[in-house]
């Protein structure tokens, strides 16, 4: 986080709050773009939706996700819950076939229909990503109005593409709520601090000459220069 700005959400209790306060009062759909590998984001978003009384919908590929990590804890969202449910997409069905064709008939018990999204979206928080399939789904759904969407990810994704333009054409507002993983500049000192290593080396960082600030013992290597402990 050494030259970036903190932003609005500093940390999961944040964003998920914020969540909140969105999806509480929503009265159509609200869509919300986040990796399916970002587990405590996605335990954010269950626990706003679950205190927002709504419905979490997932895609296949997240539903397998989440079950393949619920040996690590018992809090993790699973398919089969009561808030969950799972629309199914064919690519996705068809991947999945190839792994194991017995998932498609177990995360069945799980599966929404169209109908049932298009006679309630007030209650529906969909869980989605910026490729085709989502904006097949606008145009399924008939959007005209009211609908949100919520983008939990790193701001420079969006940049990328023309999500942003895509959204508001079809008149769906954009919202973003994240909080980086990376650590905070004074949670470095923290640790740096508590460590008091002999010396420091500065990764993943467009600016090691600032690591001077969090420790007075710093290394700088070069890409691919070896240092030997």
């Amino acid at each position: 986080m050494i030259g970036r700005d903190e932003g609005w959400y500093r940390d999961e209790a944040t964003v998920e709050r914020a969540i909140y306060s969105v999806i509480a009062k929503q009265q159509s759909y609200t869509f919300i773009f986040c990796s399916s590998q970002n587990l405590d984001r996605l335990v954010s978003i269950y626990r706003a939706v679950k205190r927002a009384s709504k419905t979490l919908v997932i895609d296949l590929y997240t539903a397998f996700v989440l079950e393949k990590l619920s040996s690590i804890s018992s809090s993790i969202p699973q398919f089969d819950w009561r808030e969950m449910r799972v629309l199914y997409a064919y690519s996705h069905a068809q991947k999945l076939a190839e792994h194991d064709k017995k998932l498609l008939y177990k995360y069945k018990k799980a599966k929404i229909e169209w109908e049932e999204i298009q006679t309630a979206p007030q209650e529906m928080v969909i869980l989605t990503k910026d490729n085709p399939y989502f904006r097949s789904l606008v145009h399924k759904l008939g959007i005209t109005g009211g609908a949100k969407s919520i983008y939990s990810m790193w701001h420079g994704y969006l940049e990328r593409t023309d999500l942003a333009q895509f959204l508001e054409s079809n008149n769906i507002e954009l919202i973003e709520i994240h909080t980086s993983g990376h650590a905070y500049v004074e949670d470095l000192k923290k640790l740096a601090c508590s460590l008091n290593p002999r010396c420091v080396v500065p990764i993943h960082t467009f600016y090691p000459d600032r690591y001077g600030n969090i420790h007075s013992n710093i290394i700088q290597l070069e890409d691919g220069q070896t240092y030997c402990l």
